[in-house]
């Protein structure tokens, strides 16, 4: 998974960088803001990319993607993938590799 700037929908989702995305196909799935953070409604995206492979995004209440996941050959592969990110960024901890 790539992640944007932190700060958004949740602030321990940014220990990497983000890249361009395709979309053809969108589905939405919603999530709330974490206690704590700004309180805006995020929603991830679940759609397909040009070469038929599933993938999703996250989108804070702003519009903007802080998070894309990679590529999955199911819908049913992908929407785990939102499912993981959903129970383990919570408790992520920063790896800053910057120094």
């Amino acid at each position: 998974m790539r992640v944007a700037r932190p700060g958004y929908v949740n602030k321990r989702l940014h220990a990497v960088s983000i890249g361009p995305i395709a979309c053809d196909t969108v589905i939405e799935h919603t999530t709330t803001g974490t206690q704590g953070y700004q309180d805006m409604a995020g929603k991830f995206e679940l759609y397909k990319d040009g070469s038929g492979d599933f993938r999703f995004r996250l989108k804070a209440g702003n519009g903007q993607v802080i998070a894309v996941g990679e590529a999955y050959e199911s819908k049913a592969a992908a929407l785990n993938g939102i499912e993981s990110v959903r129970n383990n960024a919570l408790d992520a901890v920063l790896d800053d590799q910057t120094d």
